[in-house]
């Protein structure tokens, strides 16, 4: 169940489509591809962040 479904509101098409390019399979081999700068990134983030 997504959030929407939950407090019962339909999301917008936008949502819908943003939703629908992280579960592709396209952007699923484009973060594996990007793993290893993506985990430095956010490393980085939260060193900053202390």
């Amino acid at each position: 169940m997504t959030e929407d479904e939950y407090i019962g509101r339909d999301p917008a098409p936008q949502e819908v489509a943003d939703r629908e390019r992280r579960q592709s399979p396209e952007h699923a081999a484009w973060v594996a591809a990007h793993r290893e700068e993506i985990d430095a990134a956010k490393a980085k983030i939260r060193i900053e962040d202390l």
